[in-house]
Order: C-alpha cells, then structure tokens, then sequence
C-alpha cells in the first residue's frame, strides 16, 4: 500500500542523494520520496538498486526516480556524474555515500583506503562544488553533508576513516560561515556507530562496538538518523547529531585530552576476544549483519550509470 505524500507540493524541486540503496541513503530518499520530491538517487552497480527502487516504487506510488549505477570512489565516476546532473537544478544535494576500514593502518590496504579518501572526501567536495554555485545564483537551496561522531576523535584501527570525517566536518562547519545570508543551507550530519551495511564493508563485524552495541541496544537505526538529518536539513540547522549518544561526544572531545581520546575509542573498536565471542570467525550474516560486497579498489572503472525507471532522467 502506498504511503500518502505530503501536503507540500515538492513536485517540481529534484533531490540528489549518494549512497542512496541501503542504509541511511535509503531511508533518506523515503523521506524525500514522502515529501514529493523528485529523486536523482546513486548507488554503486549492485543489486541492492533494484530491490530499493522496487521498495520505493511500493512505498510511493507515484515517486518520480531515477537511480544511476555510479562507482564514486573512483574520480572518473565522480566527473561522469557531474557531467550527469550539469544544467539540471538540483535543489537539494545530499552527500551520503562513504565507507571505512578497520585495522591497523601499517596493515590495511592502501588501494581501499584511496579509494576511502576519493569517496568520503573527493566526491563530496566535487557534487557539492558543482551545484553550489546554481545555488547561490538562485538564492535557495539545502545540501546535507554526512560527517560523524568518529570526525571529532581520533580513531585507533579506523584512523583514515575518522580522518576523512575529520575533513566533512571541518570543511562543512567552514562553508556554512561562507554561506550565510545567502538563503543557501548545509547541514552536518553526524551519527554514532548506526546499524548499516557500514560494518561489513568496514571488517568491523567482532569489534567491542558492534558486539555491545547489538547486545545492549546501543546501536542507532538508520531510519532514525535519516529522520534527525532529514528534519535538520529542512529547518536550515547547522549541526545535527543524532542521539545521545552523539551529543555527548563534542563536549568529551572538548574536555579530554586526545591521548586519552584515543585510548577510549581503540577500546571500542578492538575485536572482542574469542573467548567472549562465541561467533568468531562466523559469516556476518549468521551472527545479525548483512554482507555487503566492498567497494571496487579505485582503479575500476565506473559503472556507465543506467536509470531504473524505464522513462529518461526528470529534466529540471
């Protein structure tokens, strides 16, 4: 049964979201897809896009959509994207996609780890770089930038990821100085450890964090922060962070030294020793994760994005 839209005609206003088929993408583009709007949403090539467009398309009858194929960890994904959306009014931008890795840095693979830095960092920089400008020139618009709890610390065992939210972060709460009083808002999005396909893709299934958070109920659902972010966003908010959880951590980032920062945050991010873990070495999907195929090393070359619905991309 299909979901009846707001009341507000957003009809004529195109939302584009990264990252867009699982997790909090996906219960982003539902809130977008309630409100009326017309959804330009990206994904990497997997089957995980249809089964979204499908649950969309039940959701909300009349959902105007388009999902594009599109490796964005690698750059030349990024510039065909660019070239996809140049000319269009995007009115509201949302840079969700990103992914992580866990392990020692002298130990994880550098390849995933650039292709980390292009997603996280490059292609938030290069969508948010190209329908900026249209923005200010019209005078309105709203772009959504996922940073995160871990941008505030520094993280042992996932330091280029935390490095890269460090980044989102800064940059996003510099920008939106730049931004104001010209009727164009960005808003910083930061959730704690959330129940995604994150984990999986990251190796962090057997850590303290995953293990205690799903045994004790401390794990943010996505549809929760999309919720916070999506109601954030709309009211022009700056900085949104999601739970308890994640408003308690500026302020011990505030007060405690980040040697001390460090030490804590390793503690949550270490695997839980065998002997406390009877699911070591266990598929994910055995132990209550969902297996996610990593993301394509940055030499790949992207996907030629294909829309899912049958009718050509929505022309603003």
């Amino acid at each position: 049964m299909a979901t009846q839209p707001s009341a507000t005609d957003n009809s004529s206003k195109t939302a584009l979201i990264t990252g867009a088929s699982s997790g909090i993408g996906f219960e982003l583009a539902r809130r977008f897809a309630r409100d009326g709007y017309r959804l330009l949403l990206v994904a990497l090539p997997t089957d995980q896009i249809q089964e979204a467009e499908s649950r969309l398309r039940e959701e909300f009858g009349g959902v105007n959509l388009d999902f594009y194929a599109i490796d964005l960890s690698h750059p030349e994904g990024v510039r065909y994207l660019t070239q996809q959306v140049r000319g269009r009014q995007i009115d509201v931008l949302v840079n969700d996609a990103g992914f992580g890795q866990h392990g020692k840095f002298a130990e994880t693979d550098l390849e995933k780890e650039l292709a980390m830095v292009n997603l996280n960092i490059g292609a938030l920089l290069s969508l948010t770089k190209a329908v900026l400008p249209a923005m200010l020139q019209r005078g309105e618009g709203r772009i959504l930038q996922l940073g995160s709890v871990a941008g505030f610390v520094p993280n042992p065992l996932l330091s280029v990821y935390g490095a890269s939210k460090a980044f989102v972060n800064s940059f996003t709460e510099a920008v939106q100085n730049e931004l104001e009083g010209t009727g164009v808002t960005m808003t910083l999005l930061c959730p704690p450890a959330t129940e995604t396909n994150f984990f999986a893709v990251a190796d962090m299934e057997h850590t303290r964090e995953v293990q205690e958070g799903r045994a004790k109920g401390g794990l943010r659902a996505a549809a929760d922060v999309a919720r916070d972010g999506y109601d954030g966003l709309m009211a022009g908010t700056a900085r949104v962070m999601s739970g308890p959880q994640a408003k308690m951590q500026p302020f011990l980032a505030s007060i405690m030294p980040d040697s001390m920062l460090a030490a804590q945050t390793r503690k949550r991010l270490e695997d839980v020793p065998p002997a406390e873990d009877g699911h070591q070495g266990q598929d994910p999907s055995k132990t209550g994760g969902k297996a996610k195929a990593a993301p394509k090393p940055a030499s790949a070359k992207p996907a030629a994005p294909k829309a899912a619905s049958a009718k050509p991309a929505p022309q603003a």
